[in-house]
């Protein structure tokens, strides 16, 4: 019985990396087994993302982390964030990666290997549970961008997508591949007016400080005895 594998992996340099999942690779490709490679890409995960959370809804994520990391002593906020709203943090990646393995099911019926990190098992296995059900998206779902709230303002969402960089410590929309960082307000960036891009990088610029400051202070941690200069 042929055996599909299919290997979760956030890039290329974690692949190489991980020496189980560079064997099973390699070895799968000298034994002709079909191979896929899934994982949802991170620009679409945080235009879902952006799309399914209020701005109110993600402030109130940060403050609750925070809450929650200062009592247990946590140091690193998205670890915390991670540990306290995993269906958050992890939601989009697995009911997407669950609509590719059924839609991998379709086309292969034989026997289906999947290589995943051991604390994704169980959220993966509730995602195929409901696609045996039919409750779970179909895979075409993901391949369209999703669309706005319908009262989400431009000022709305630049903060959402500035909290969402804070939370995860990352740069998503300042990477040089990004030619378009307002692209979740339109998809074309020539219909957006330079005087508005210059405000909304000035706004996205002054919410990231704002919460990266917030998530930073976990990490460095400002005795009540030696306050921070003003």
């Amino acid at each position: 019985m042929e055996t599909h594998v299919t290997l979760r992996g956030t890039s290329s340099v974690h692949a190489r990396l991980n020496p189980a999942l560079s064997n099973a690779f390699v070895y799968s490709l000298a034994a002709n087994v079909p191979v896929y490679m899934a994982q949802l890409p991170e620009l679409l995960f945080r235009l879902h993302l952006g799309c399914k959370f209020t701005a109110e809804q993600l402030r109130g994520v940060v403050e609750s982390v925070l809450g929650r990391a200062r009592e247990t002593g946590a140091r690193n906020f998205t670890e915390a964030f991670l540990a306290k709203y995993p269906d958050i943090g992890y939601l989009q990646h697995n009911v997407y990666l669950g609509a590719f393995l059924r839609e991998i099911a379709y086309l292969h019926p034989q026997r289906i290997l999947g290589v995943v990190s051991t604390h994704f098992m169980d959220m993966i296995l509730k995602e195929l549970n409901m696609a045996r059900q039919e409750k779970l998206p179909t895979l075409a779902s993901f391949l369209g961008l999703p669309e706005r709230e319908e009262n989400d303002t431009n000022e709305d969402l630049v903060e959402k997508h500035a909290i969402l960089d804070a939370i995860y410590d990352t740069k998503v929309w300042r990477e040089r591949y990004v030619e378009n960082m307002f692209m979740y307000l339109d998809l074309d960036k020539k219909l957006i007016k330079e005087e508005d891009v210059r405000l909304y990088k000035r706004l996205f610029m002054s919410h990231y400080k704002h919460y990266s400051g917030l998530v930073q202070s976990l990490a460095n941690p400002v005795s009540a005895d030696h306050p921070s200069p003003k």
